[in-house]
């Protein structure tokens, strides 16, 4: 059985990239995502939406335990732009498995990678 602590940190997340991770399945409704997968789209992500990522992880320590933590998540985030794309690109990402850049004039890559439901 787990102690308090253990399952505390089993839903909060242990390190950045198991927040992201949870991030993801908290915004895309799918709790058993892949964590090599996860680390591969928060890497392709960074560069672009890096301190957004990195404050909606802080923001979901703030809302995962509300009764409805997708709508406390969109309550802080709304009319903060940048926060609202990057949350839009973790849930493409994961669903399309690729990435593009949200201006029109930026030509980026599109990153090819498996997204599977077991």
């Amino acid at each position: 059985m787990m102690s308090r602590s253990q399952a505390s940190n089993a839903f909060l997340g242990l390190d950045e990239g198991d927040v992201f991770l949870k991030l993801s399945a908290l915004l895309t409704g799918v709790g058993d995502l892949d964590p090599g997968l996860g680390e591969e789209y928060r890497r392709q992500l960074e560069p672009k939406y890096g301190p957004a990522i990195e404050t909606l992880c802080e923001l979901y320590y703030e809302v995962v335990r509300e009764p409805d933590a997708v709508e406390a998540l969109k309550a802080r985030i709304a009319g903060h732009d940048q926060l609202a794309a990057a949350a839009r690109q973790i849930v493409s990402i994961w669903y399309l498995s690729q990435f593009r850049d949200s201006d029109p004039n930026v030509k980026t890559p599109l990153y090819a990678a498996h997204f599977e439901l077991a």
